[in-house]
């Protein structure tokens, strides 16, 4: 990445900003729901229409698309790296598909194409690549922090404090591993694929976007697995890149 992109002087200014700018679209959206009593699905929709747009906007106008990884791998043989992303989906399937409404699976495609677009640009592109400069681990580590954080506003919409926090540790864990995956391979297209797949066998399998009742022990199990999993992949790719073992250990 070049420095005209982000500053290198100010990744840390560039990944507030970033992340402040997220905080706010939502919290406007969620003020805005509540104020009009509107479905609260209409915060995911809103919120994300937004940040599409957002992240779009600054995609287009700089030329950033490349850069923040909407480009080949920089080998193919890469790609089967990217095997891991997709073991959640047949995880949130594995109890079967509550929604037969084609209003609501139509509802539920939309939420899922949106959340994989938006979180995967704003975090492994535009994020992660802002905080690059200060070294490998500390853009994963950082990113995925922040990624884990968001989903804390997750109490605003249907999901219970119980499983938001739970959430943010399984989302966390997800983003270091997301993250190593795009410093190893330079493409964010197969993560925004499983992102998007991901979450929608789970809204077809909970039937919504977010948990009302008691947090499951069975999700608890699946997430501590996903956090170890991925936290160990996110650890192997980044010590098995040779581009950056002598500089950035």
């Amino acid at each position: 990445m070049n420095q005209t992109i982000f500053p290198q002087r100010h990744p840390y200014g560039s990944a507030v900003l970033l992340f402040g700018a997220a905080i706010i679209i939502f919290l406007a959206s969620g003020t805005v729901v509540a104020l009009m009593e509107l479905p609260s699905a209409s915060l995911y929709l809103i919120a994300f229409v937004l940040l599409g747009v957002t992240c779009v906007s600054l995609l287009a106008k700089n030329g950033w698309w490349r850069d923040v990884g909407f480009r080949p791998p920089y080998e193919r043989r890469l790609l089967w790296l990217f095997w891991l992303p997709f073991v959640p989906v047949v995880g949130n399937l594995l109890d079967g598909l509550t929604v037969t409404d084609p209003r609501q699976i139509m509802l539920f495609f939309l939420m899922a194409v949106l959340s994989g677009f938006v979180e995967e640009t704003l975090f492994r592109g535009l994020l992660l690549r802002a905080m690059l400069p200060t070294g490998i681990w500390r853009a994963a580590l950082i990113s995925a922090a922040l990624f884990g954080g968001m989903h804390i506003l997750n109490v605003l919409s249907i999901s219970s404090p119980a499983y938001a926090l739970l959430q943010v540790g399984y989302a966390a864990a997800i983003g270091f591993g997301y993250a190593a995956l795009v410093i190893r391979t330079g493409t964010i297209w197969p993560l925004i694929l499983a992102h998007f797949l991901t979450n929608f066998a789970g809204f077809m399998a909970a039937g919504g976007a977010g948990a009302t009742g008691p947090v499951a022990v069975r999700e608890i199990v699946f997430s501590a697995v996903y956090i170890i999993l991925f936290s160990v992949y996110g650890t192997y790719l980044l010590r098995s890149d040779r581009r950056f073992s002598r500089d950035d250990s």
